[in-house]
């Protein structure tokens, strides 16, 4: 039997613990990580850290198959284009601040946007997103159609004020495929998402608690 002094020693050890970490990422709050042309995104996005601001550049396309990765912590990451005159909390975004978004975009069908297993606690904010080529797959990808084992599941994700289109001509298969967890989609723009000869969605999900 562990005594009982000992018990409330290692609690309090751990309440310490659970203190200092909370305060260690209490005093990140703030830092501001810029990426404009040509910089690396994804850089970024793997070395932010909970309460960290990533802004991009307004009217830069970024290129690539980016990915959300699992980090420690409780308090929301945010990536959102720098600058002003885009549209505020609360109000919805349109095609009419296209010019001022920085846009993401795949070079091919996989997503422009991925979680990895685990992922938490990312909120992405006035960021355009372009079709992929041909209007393949999907623009963006919360969780997987794959994973069965739920602590692997993304959660707490937010995606306000995103204006996401397929291509005018060719359309687009899938704008946001949903197999997240405690995900939020608000104020948000999706068009042009369409096809010939098979259905298309501009959000769904089917393998999400």
């Amino acid at each position: 039997r562990i005594p009982t002094r000992l018990w409330s020693a290692t609690l309090v050890a751990l309440l310490a613990l659970s203190a200092s970490a909370s305060q260690q990422d209490a005093s990140r709050a703030g830092a501001v990580i810029r990426v404009g042309a040509g910089g690396n995104l994804q850089a970024a996005l793997d070395r932010a850290r909970p309460g960290d601001t990533i802004l991009l550049a307004q009217g830069v396309r970024f290129k690539g198959s980016f990915v959300l990765p699992a980090h420690p912590g409780t308090t929301f990451i945010t990536v959102r284009t720098d600058g002003e005159g885009l549209p505020g909390p609360g109000v919805r975004t349109s095609p009419r601040y296209a010019d001022a978004l920085a846009e993401l975009q795949s070079p091919d069908n996989r997503p422009a946007l991925r979680t990895a297993p685990r992922a938490h606690h990312w909120r992405i904010e006035n960021v355009a997103f372009g079709p992929n080529r041909n209007g393949d797959g999907n623009v963006i990808e919360l969780g997987d159609a794959a994973t069965t084992v739920r602590d692997e599941i993304p959660h707490t994700l937010v995606l306000d004020r995103v204006y996401l289109h397929g291509d005018p001509e060719i359309g687009q298969k899938r704008g946001i495929a949903l197999n997240s967890a405690a995900t939020e989609i608000i104020n948000s723009h999706i068009s042009d998402i369409k096809s010939t000869g098979f259905d298309t969605q501009a959000i769904w999900g089917w393998n999400g608690p």
